[in-house]
């Protein structure tokens, strides 16, 4: 099971983050949303009540994924759930929602690429932007502005 919706002190806390800049802040986010940080492949934090892992994708345009990881996902590593936290110059807009089967699933590759990418040496960076407008199309958990 994963987030249905936020509280307040969530949204407040989300509302209070500076989202701006390359990578990380993956701790901001964990404390705002009042998750415990979990340093695992594929996994940015854990909810410590539900137990539930989430990978974290900070963005405000495309967000790129390694197709060859994905690719080589096991069963339950594709019941991980993703959210998507969207920022514009830095101030959060939105949350939203899948699992790594929901990122595969908007990708919308046929078997034969995908076998091609599993089959991609490590390393080859063969990558997909998956678009902002795709990203809107999961779970919407809260939307500001």
């Amino acid at each position: 099971m994963s987030i249905k919706t936020l509280n307040q002190q969530q949204i407040i806390n989300l509302l209070g983050l500076n989202l701006a800049g390359k990578g990380g802040k993956e701790n901001e986010i964990a404390e705002a949303l009042g998750h415990e940080r979990n340093h695992q492949p594929l996994v940015d934090a854990q909810c410590p009540l539900s137990g539930v892992l989430y990978e974290y994708k900070k963005q405000s345009g495309c967000q790129w994924f390694d197709l060859h990881k994905l690719a080589g996902l096991t069963k339950e590593q594709k019941g991980i759930a993703v959210l998507f936290v969207v920022h514009k110059a830095g101030k959060f807009q939105g949350l939203y929602q899948t699992t790594y089967q929901g990122v595969v699933n908007a990708i919308g590759l046929k078997q034969k690429e995908w076998d091609w990418a599993k089959k991609a040496p490590a390393g080859a960076q063969v990558k997909y932007a998956l678009k902002l407008a795709q990203i809107q199309n999961f779970t919407c958990l809260t939307k500001v502005g």
